[in-house]
């Protein structure tokens, strides 16, 4: 024969509230505190960062940059303003400093929307330094650290370019090569192909030049 199921007797608010009241307004105090205290750190965040950037906007020379820097480390404003101090000096040929302002940038924000530039511009100072091969090293972190951004064709084709300087054609015929390949898509490969046609074309005129000069050598008679 079924049986009537069984319940549990119904709780009465009042005796829940009584029994679980101080557990509750302490849970309800902590959620409160939490979500003001969220609320302040943010508030407080985007106040920052609006300072920041409006600060770095109005930054026209070095002593404004450094303020930016300065005044509110970590922050984006902060880095950019150290990139942008970093290539300033650069264009006023003050290279060591340049560089130190550059590995501060790369130093302190390694997570900057612009960090992969930041090793294109200190190999760009390095070369204009008379330092190939730390400007070869700088592109080499470029290239290898950030292989997805769009610094690393510029990085390639920049140490190609180092190579040539040095007079190390082959190299740099590798390294355009390897633009090509690596990267078909960018418009860097279509500078690259065109530097390969050139390097080419100057390799064939200087094996043709030799040539003729050993040509006549050749037929000269020898003396009696």
């Amino acid at each position: 024969m079924a049986t009537e199921p069984v319940y549990p007797d119904a709780v009465e608010p009042d005796d829940f509230w009584e029994e679980h009241k101080t557990k509750i307004i302490v849970y309800g105090l902590l959620i409160l505190l939490a979500l003001t205290g969220f609320g302040v750190y943010e508030w407080v965040t985007v106040s920052k960062r609006n300072a920041a950037n409006a600060l770095f906007s109005q930054a026209e020379d070095e002593a404004a940059l450094r303020e930016v820097i300065a005044r509110f480390p970590g922050s984006v404003a902060a880095g950019s303003a150290g990139l942008e101090l970093g290539n300033r000096l650069r264009q006023e040929g003050k290279y060591a400093e340049a560089v130190t302002a550059l590995k501060a940038f790369i130093e302190n924000n390694p997570k900057h929307p612009l960090i992969s530039g930041a090793w294109l511009s200190l190999g760009t100072t390095h070369g204009l330094d008379g330092k190939p091969e730390e400007a070869f090293a700088a592109y080499e972190q470029a290239l290898t650290r950030y292989p997805e951004e769009y610094s690393a064709p510029l990085a390639l084709i920049a140490q190609a370019r180092v190579r040539e300087g040095q007079g190390n054609r082959e190299e740099a015929i590798r390294l355009y090569q390897e633009v090509e390949t690596r990267f078909p898509a960018n418009v860097v490969a279509r500078e690259a192909a065109q530097e390969l046609q050139r390097l080419r074309r100057t390799s064939q005129e200087a094996a043709s030049a030799e040539a003729a000069e050993a040509a006549p050598q050749e037929a000269a008679p020898a003396n009696p």
